[in-house]
């Protein structure tokens, strides 16, 4: 059995041909995602209907929002890929919260 996570490369690349083909699941073009959602490149004009990643966090959230989430964020989120990639997203922004 093929492992579930990251659900991304789960969904659009292990799995695609048998969701295009079974399930009549159809994907948009990369220019056209790139209108809806953003995840490693900072978010375009207007707003979207998703990210992925802690790191988006400081781009979508003002600082009072921002303070809740971190303030509930578990511990091991902190020191993981994503809250480094957060951490250094705060510092080019000059957002230390």
């Amino acid at each position: 059995m093929q492992p579930a996570h990251p659900e991304d490369a789960c969904f659009c690349r292990t799995h695609r041909a048998h969701l295009e083909q079974a399930h009549g699941i159809r994907f948009a073009p990369l220019a056209l995602a790139q209108r809806f959602g953003h995840e490693h490149e900072a978010p375009g004009h207007g707003p979207r209907l998703g990210f992925h990643g802690l790191f988006n966090l400081p781009h979508v959230l003002d600082d009072a929002a921002l303070q809740t989430v971190l303030d509930a964020l578990p511990p091991r989120d902190c020191f993981g890929l994503g809250g480094r990639m957060l951490w250094r997203t705060l510092l080019q922004q000059r957002r230390l919260v």
